[in-house]
C-alpha cells in the first residue's frame, strides 16, 4: 500500500482513538451508526492492507521461482536437446526443426515450442539415447514446460489478488471520507460550546487546515486577540535577522512633508 493511503488509514485510526478518548464528552457521536461504520471500515482496510502486502511478497517470490524454472527449461532441456540434435542428426532433413526460439517469447508460446520439440525428438529416441541423453528426456522436457507455465499462472494470480486488495482499499477510503464528514457535523453540533474540543477534532480530522477550519467553525472564543505581529515581522523574528529601521512618524502634517527635503539639504551642509 502506498504511503498516501497508509497515511489516510492512520488518520482514520487517530479519529477513532479521539472519539474513544472523548466518549464522555461526545456520547451522541459515539452512539451514532456513523461511528460504528467507521470502526467497520477501519477493520476492512486493515484486512485489505495485509492482503495487499502479502500478495506483493508472494508475487516477488513467485517471480523468482518462475525465472529460475524458465532458465532451467531453456538451458537444461531445450538448448541441450537442440545441440545434440544438430550434432547427431546432421544428415536428417528434419533436424532443422530443432532450433531455439528467437527473442523473448511469451511463457505460453515457449511451453508450446518446448512440447513440440519433445514430440519431434521422440521419433529419434534411439539416436538421442545413443548420444547420452536420458531415456525419459521427452517427459522431462514436458514436465519442465508445465512447471514453468504453472509458476507463471501463479504469479499472475497473485498480481490479480494484489490489484483486488488495492481496489478494495480505494473503495473503503472513499466510504470513510464520507463517514468522516458525517462525524464532523455530529462533533460540531455536540461540542459547539467546547472550543478546545473542537480544535482538537480539527487537528485530528483535517491536519494542515487546523487554524482556518477552527476559526471558521467557531473553535476560538469570540473576541479572541489576533496575532500581535504581522506575518513579515513574525518571519523576521523566527529567522533572527535584524528588522529594517522604520521611518519616524510625525504629526506635523503636510507642511513637514514639504520641508523634509530642505531640512536634509541644510543638515548635509
Amino acid at each position: 500500500m502506498r504511503s498516501n493511503k497508509a497515511k489516510r488509514l492512520a488518520r482514520l485510526r487517530f479519529i477513532a482513538l479521539f472519539l474513544d478518548q472523548h466518549a464522555d464528552e461526545l456520547p451522541g457521536v459515539n452512539s451514532n451508526v456513523a461511528r460504528r461504520r467507521l470502526d467497520e471500515l477501519i477493520d476492512m482496510l486493515n484486512e485489505h492492507a495485509i492482503a495487499h502486502e502479502g500478495t506483493k511478497t508472494a508475487r516477488r517470490a513467485e517471480t523468482q521461482r518462475y525465472q529460475e524454472l524458465r532458465r532451467q527449461l531453456v538451458q537444461n532441456h531445450m538448448a541441450h536437446l537442440v545441440a545434440v540434435a544438430q550434432s547427431v542428426l546432421m544428415r536428417d532433413p528434419g533436424v532443422r526443426v530443432f532450433q531455439m526460439p528467437r527473442g523473448n517469447p511469451h511463457p505460453l508460446r515457449l511451453a508450446s515450442i518446448a512440447k513440440g520439440l519433445a514430440e519431434v525428438a521422440e521419433a529419434h529416441t534411439s539416436e538421442f539415447i545413443a548420444a547420452g541423453i536420458r531415456k525419459d528426456f521427452a517427459a522431462q522436457l514436458r514436465e519442465a514446460a508445465d512447471a514453468m507455465l504453472k509458476s507463471h499462472d501463479d504469479r499472475e494470480a497473485e498480481r490479480l489478488h494484489a490489484a483486488g486488495a488495492l481496489s478494495g482499499i480505494d473503495h473503503r477510503l472513499r466510504d470513510a471520507k464520507s463517514i468522516v464528514r458525517v462525524l464532523g457535523v455530529l462533533v460540531r453540533n455536540e461540542a459547539q460550546h467546547q472550543p478546545a474540543l473542537l480544535a482538537s477534532w480539527h487537528a485530528v480530522a483535517t491536519p494542515g487546515r487546523i487554524a482556518r477550519v477552527a476559526v471558521s467553525q467557531g473553535a476560538l472564543p469570540a473576541g479572541a486577540p489576533k496575532a500581535a505581529l504581522s506575518a513579515p515581522k513574525m518571519k523576521l523574528l523566527a529567522s533572527g535577522a535584524e528588522p529594517a529601521a522604520e521611518p519616524p512618524t510625525s504629526d506635523a502634517g503636510p507642511m513637514a512633508n514639504l520641508l523634509a527635503p530642505l531640512s536634509r539639504l541644510f543638515g548635509a551642509s
